[in-house]
């Protein structure tokens, strides 16, 4: 929807298989959304459950999808996860 509304989009997923829905998807529909498979947790990241859940509730066994979109998360103006 952000890529139709005019706003550079990109996706993250952890799952290949969605990956490529995804792009046949936003070809299908005229979208220029770029989709990346890894995780969208930076690689830099320190899970401290001291400070938060005890519970990881994402993925976070693929390599962070940041490298591959040459991109870090301080680039992008909206995070929008569904974890």
């Amino acid at each position: 929807m952000a890529s139709r509304m005019g706003f550079e989009a990109y996706g993250i997923e952890a799952e290949p298989v969605h990956v490529a829905y995804a792009e046949t998807f936003v070809q299908a529909y005229g979208s220029k959304t770029r989709f990346v498979q890894g995780r969208f947790i930076p690689d830099d990241f320190e899970w401290n459950p001291v400070n938060g859940d005890d519970v990881i509730r994402t993925i976070c066994d693929p390599a962070s999808a940041y490298d591959k979109l040459e991109m870090e998360l301080r680039d992008f103006d909206l995070v929008y996860a569904y974890p």
